[in-house]
């Protein structure tokens, strides 16, 4: 058994270990930076708390008791960086279906098995895409017969761009450290695992790839399409096209801030801002360990009558500011939720006008109508790489034009709306019946399997058949 892991920094990951970045708010600099740009990316995904560096560089919240020992520190408390990536992968990855263009059914018969292996994998493609920024799509042989579309972690990648401006890819290398897994069987019947680490990598070249483990060549091949057989996709575009941004960019800062705020008023509520005992009339047993909450406190020394008025309680923190710092994270909080459209579908969209949710609904359009059109050409042209190779020619770039990618509207939208005006198109002779089969597609009221115009086709024969099974009807 193989377990491939990704690459940090291009040395063996430390499982289980935080990311080394201080300052996530940075634009990364060096390919190391952008490795644990990434690593941070996906760690702010999964929801895991901020480093003990990233806390002290950024100033976030730590109560201290008075060993400096941390009591309390910044906690990850909110799932808005989940719901940002979730909303852009739904939007640039759910319900895609392959399609003929202007002469492609012979080519989409010969592509839909290439589709069908990966098709599974898309979604994960969009969603790592969304949470990291950039993500990378090789056509790889299976067989002399087959082949398939696989993804890549920009992590394990690394390119090589022409200085000409055409922004050409001319060298990739991808790096995987993977274990070859033994188990075997102890005595006592407990399973022991022996593992031994291994470095794979393919460097891809307008020529050939070439395979190595472990720093040793083992297959060297050429794939005959004279380009280099990987799409990078890319989220957010810069002008650089190296890295790009992920698709929540700029809303980190102040997530940390509201994080920090909200574990700081969380540590008043617990208790945990170090709470100081005071005493009234007595004194304290060496015994009594009264750091420890819950333990009884032995008051001794002064008189009978001293000691029957004496008091012994914890100083509480004032709680009276508290309701102000929840209100000014709340607005923070709506500030911040407000300025991205994927909260049109959250508790940030429910309250706003309906001119504010139009306003809102359009920016959502214009973003991810952006980025989903770079990921379905991404898609496109490594599958018009694919049937370049199994056909055995040169890259062939028109393959992509003579298929598509249906995917759904971005948003709900008004059947209604959209029904009306297809009567009238279709009163007008204005729209074809494969152009009206496609938005009925596009609704949800046609599955999306078929074909418009073997599908108008069919419709245009029934009702012909119905027309003069009636006519005839009637002449009896």
């Amino acid at each position: 058994m193989s377990t491939l892991l990704p690459m940090y920094g291009r040395s063996l990951p430390l499982l289980g270990g935080v990311t080394n970045l201080v300052d996530p708010f940075r634009y990364p600099e060096t390919d190391n930076e952008w490795q644990s740009w990434y690593d941070y990316r996906l760690d702010a995904y999964y929801g895991n708390n901020y480093s003990q560096t990233m806390v002290k560089a950024l100033n976030l919240f730590r109560a201290l008791d008075d060993d400096g020992d941390v009591l309390g520190v910044t906690r990850r408390l909110h799932r808005d960086i989940q719901h940002v990536v979730d909303v852009g992968a739904a939007a640039v990855s759910r319900r895609l279906n392959l399609m003929a263009g202007e002469d492609g059914e012979a080519l989409l018969e010969q592509a839909r098995p290439i589709w069908r292996r990966s098709a599974s994998q898309i979604g994960t493609w969009g969603r790592m895409l969304c949470a990291l920024g950039d993500y990378y799509i090789e056509p790889t042989r299976i067989d002399a017969q087959q082949v398939q579309m696989v993804g890549h972690d920009p992590r394990n990648v690394q390119i090589q761009y022409s200085n000409d401006g055409r922004d050409q890819i001319l060298k990739a290398v991808v790096t995987y450290t993977y274990f070859d897994e033994d188990l075997e069987v102890a005595p006592d019947g407990s399973v022991i695992s022996q593992q031994t680490p291994h470095t794979y990598q393919r460097v891809l070249t307008a020529d050939e790839i070439i395979i190595s483990k472990d720093g040793h060549e083992i297959e060297r091949a050429p794939h005959g399409l004279g380009v280099v057989p990987i799409v990078h996709l890319r989220c957010i575009a810069l002008s650089t096209p190296e890295h790009s941004l992920w698709s929540g960019h700029g809303i980190d800062r102040p997530l940390a801030e509201i994080d920090s705020l909200m574990s700081q008023l969380s540590a008043i509520g617990d208790r945990f801002a170090n709470p100081k005992l005071f005493v009234k009339g007595a004194k304290v047993s060496d015994e009594s360990k009264i750091s420890r909450f819950g333990r009884i406190i032995n008051l001794y020394g002064g008189s009978r009558e001293a000691l029957s008025a004496a008091d012994a309680r914890y100083i509480e923190p004032n709680l009276s500011g508290a309701s102000v710092l929840l209100n000014a994270i709340n607005q923070l909080l709506a500030d911040v939720r407000s300025s991205l459209p994927e909260f049109l579908f959250g508790g940030a969209g429910a309250n706003a006008s309906g001119d504010a949710l139009k306003f809102r609904s359009a920016q959502f359009e214009a973003k991810y109508e952006e980025i989903r059109e770079r990921f379905l050409g991404g898609l496109l042209e490594a599958l018009a790489m694919s049937l370049s190779m199994i056909n055995l020619e040169t890259y062939r770039a028109e393959y992509a034009d003579r298929l598509f990618i249906s995917a759904p509207p971005l948003l709900p939208v008004d059947r209604a709306a959209e029904l009306s005006a297809l009567e009238a198109a279709d009163r007008l002779g204005a729209i074809s019946a494969a152009d009206k089969v496609r938005h009925l597609q596009r609704l949800g009221l046609v599955p999306d399997g078929v074909n418009p115009e073997d599908y108008s086709a069919n419709l245009a024969d029934l009702s012909a058949d119905f027309a003069s099974t009636f006519f005839n009807a009637g002449e009896e």
